[in-house]
């Protein structure tokens, strides 16, 4: 699995648990995504498409509000 230095090798292995076996669709994505960011921008863009379903290129200001929200519930429920 990539990571950075000072990652959380943790949260990596959470995320990969939790991708395979919680039958919700959307959280095993938000833990697929989690697993393999590297920091990068594409990496997070990643994450805040999937909370908000859309892809970054047909974003709004309030889609980026209501992706970080989407990301604070689906970091709940991970």
């Amino acid at each position: 699995i990539d990571g950075r230095a000072g990652d959380d090798p943790e949260l990596r292995e959470r995320a990969e648990y939790i991708s395979k076996v919680t039958g919700d669709l959307r959280l095993e994505g938000f833990a697929a995504r989690l697993r393999k960011r590297d920091g990068s921008t594409n990496s997070i863009e990643g994450i805040l498409s999937l909370a908000v379903n859309k892809p970054p290129r047909d974003w709004t200001d309030l889609d980026v509000d209501a992706a970080l929200v989407a990301v604070a519930d689906l970091s709940l429920a991970f």
